[in-house]
C-alpha cells in the first residue's frame, strides 16, 4: 500500500519539528530539501523545489503566500502546471511507498495538488500542525520580514490557513499536533505519530535522535489559552477558532468533531459575509468547560513537578542521614 502523508499548518507552527519527527520515523521525504538558516537552525525539512512551484502556483492563479487565492480559483485549468507537477511528485518521491512533504504554502495550493497526489498513492494521511495565532504572529512580527504588517493581519492569515486545512481534510484520515503539546509532552506525540503513520517505534539511537529533535529552546513565544482568547490585537475569528480546536483536542469524538466543524464554519462565514458561525455559540459551555480541563491539566503538571523536586529534596536529605549513620557506626 503507497501512502503519502501531507503535513499542513501556518508559518512558525511547528510543521518543521513534525515533519522531522515522521522522518526519523522512517517516513521519507525525498531529496532537494531547504537548508537550514538562522530562521531555522535545525532545517525546514521541505522541499525547496516544492516551495517554488508552490509560489509558481499561487501566481498563475493571482496570489501569494501573503495573500491567500480566492476560494473558487480556477486549479483546474493550469493544465500546462499540472503535468510539471506530476512529473516533480514522480521525480522526487515516485520511489517510496510512504513518504511526507510539508510546505505551509500548501494550506493554500492543496485543491491544485490533491488529485496529482491521490492518482499516485491508495491513501492520503494528513498531519495538522496548530500553534496559538498570538504566537505565530508575535513571531512573524519578530521575523520582520514583512515590515508594517500587523498582528491582525498576521492572525487573518493564520485564520485562512487555518480553515482551508481544516476544509480541505474534512472526512479524511488527519491527526491535529498542537505546538504546546509537541513541546511539553513531545515523546508522546511522536508516539501518537508513528501509530499515525503505521512505524514501529525506534530503539537505540534512532530513538536518541528523536528525543533531541522535539527542541523546546526555539520557541521564544509562550501564551496561554486564556491569553490568545483575550488578545484584542488579533481578529475575533481566529482567537475562536483555535479555542475550538484546542477544546476539542480535549473533547469526546464527538463533541470534537462539532467543534472541528464549527471552527471551519466560522473561518468559512469570513467568506460568504454570513453571520457569523453559531455553532460556536451552540458549543460555548462545552469550550468553556473544555478550557478548564485543560488549564486543570497544566495546574496538575505544574504540581508533579514541584512534588518530584521536592522529593528530590526528600531523598537527598535522607542520603545525608543515612551517611552520617554510616559514619557514626
Amino acid at each position: 500500500m503507497r501512502t503519502a502523508i501531507c503535513v499542513l499548518g501556518f508559518h512558525r507552527s511547528g510543521t518543521s519539528m513534525t515533519t522531522r519527527l515522521l522522518n526519523l520515523l522512517g517516513v521519507e521525504l525525498g531529496g532537494d530539501l531547504l537548508p537550514a538558516n538562522y530562521d531555522n537552525p535545525r532545517g525546514f525539512w521541505e522541499p525547496r523545489w516544492m516551495v517554488r512551484f508552490n509560489d509558481e502556483v499561487l501566481a498563475a492563479v493571482g496570489a501569494s503566500y501573503m495573500a491567500p487565492p480566492p476560494l473558487d480559483a480556477p486549479w483546474g485549468r493550469l493544465e500546462a502546471l499540472r503535468d510539471r507537477a506530476g512529473a516533480l511528485l514522480d521525480e522526487n518521491l515516485g520511489a517510496f511507498d510512504l513518504f511526507a512533504f510539508k510546505d505551509p504554502r500548501l494550506c493554500l495550493t492543496w485543491p491544485f495538488w490533491q488529485p496529482l497526489v491521490a492518482e499516485r498513492v491508495d491513501e492520503i494521511r494528513y498531519v495538522i500542525c496548530l500553534r496559538s495565532p498570538a504566537e505565530t504572529a508575535a513571531s512573524m512580527v519578530k521575523r520582520d520580514r514583512y515590515p508594517g504588517v500587523t498582528h491582525a493581519q498576521w492572525g487573518d492569515m493564520w485564520l485562512d490557513y487555518t480553515g482551508r486545512s481544516l476544509a480541505g481534510t474534512r472526512g479524511a484520515r488527519r491527526m491535529i499536533v498542537f505546538y504546546d503539546d509537541l513541546l511539553r509532552n513531545g515523546r508522546d506525540q511522536a508516539r501518537v505519530l508513528a501509530d499515525f503513520a503505521g512505524r514501529p517505534w525506534p530503539e537505540g539511537d534512532a530513538a536518541a535522535a528523536l528525543a533531541e529533535a522535539i527542541d523546546a529552546s526555539m520557541r521564544h513565544h509562550a501564551t496561554s489559552l486564556h491569553e490568545t482568547a483575550a488578545d484584542a490585537r488579533l481578529p475575533a475569528a481566529a482567537r475562536s477558532v483555535y479555542v475550538a480546536l484546542r477544546s476539542a483536542a480535549v473533547s469526546e469524538p464527538e463533541m470534537a468533531g462539532a467543534l472541528e466543524r464549527a471552527a471551519e464554519d466560522l473561518w468559512r462565514a469570513q467568506y460568504d459575509g454570513a453571520q457569523r458561525s453559531a455553532a460556536l455559540d451552540v458549543h460555548r459551555e462545552a469550550i468553556a468547560e473544555t478550557i478548564g480541563e485543560l488549564q486543570l491539566g497544566e495546574r496538575r503538571e505544574e504540581l508533579l513537578r514541584l512534588e518530584l523536586a521536592s522529593s528530590r529534596e526528600r531523598l537527598l536529605a535522607l542520603d545525608a542521614e543515612l551517611a552520617d549513620v554510616r559514619s557514626a557506626g
